[in-house]
């Protein structure tokens, strides 16, 4: 059988790093990193299946969607599955599906065993072993290596955080707690995603003292890394 070929869109660097960590071994992964380029590498490759965030700059993800099935209306082709990614609650998934056409809808963190399922499900082929049943780790192996990487983000996170708190851009605060969240709750540090969303809250709130509390806070979880 053939190597499947995902699509794999998403804003956030560190989400990108650690879904192709998991799949690139035995599938073809092309990333993008706005819907925009989503569209454009759909137009100009065809993909088993599309992972995509829904939150994203520039062209959010039901944006892209759409502009997808167009192009494949247009050109005489079969939908490709689309799978939303978000890092809402189960009913926000339930109302970004009743929404948008997406094929599923995927809370994040995925877990490895849940995105190899979902791939061998949609894309026709398991692409590799399934964890064990058992508790999971604070870090999965298979991402460790990229640890280094991912808290050195998260310190430019929190001088990018302070710089926009102390400018009073809450807008770029709230993305950015966004991003922290799922990002952090990816890689299994779910205290530093509460902290993140606290951080998120606090700036759609309009609460700058909760955002510097929370960025604060984020400075002192890196400290004990």
């Amino acid at each position: 059988m053939s190597t499947p070929r995902i699509l794999l869109v998403d804003d956030a660097p560190d989400q990108r790093l650690v879904l192709r960590a998991w799949l690139s071994s035995t599938c073809s992964v092309t990333e993008a990193e706005d819907g925009r380029q989503a569209v454009t590498a759909a137009r100009n490759g065809l993909f088993d299946l599309v992972l995509m965030d829904v939150h994203m700059p520039v062209l959010d993800g039901p944006g892209a969607l759409r502009q997808l099935r167009q192009h494949e209306r247009e050109a005489g082709l079969p939908p490709v599955p689309v799978v939303a990614l978000t890092a809402g609650t189960p009913d926000d998934a339930a109302a970004t599906l009743a929404r948008d056409p997406w094929t599923e809808v995927a809370l994040k963190p995925m877990r490895k065993a849940e995105l190899l399922a979902l791939v061998e499900r949609l894309a026709g082929r398991r692409p590799g072993e399934t964890e064990p049943s058992v508790a999971t780790p604070s870090v999965d192996p298979a991402i460790a290596q990229l640890l280094a990487v991912f808290l050195r983000r998260r310190q430019d996170d929190v001088a990018a955080l302070t710089a926009a708190v102390d400018a009073g851009d809450l807008e770029t605060c709230a993305r950015m707690g966004h991003r922290i969240k799922g990002s952090c709750a990816t890689y299994g540090f779910l205290d530093a995603s509460d902290i993140a969303r606290g951080i998120e809250q606090g700036a759609v709130a309009g609460n700058s003292e909760a955002v510097r509390a929370g960025v604060a806070s984020l400075a002192a979880w890196l400290a004990t890394r």
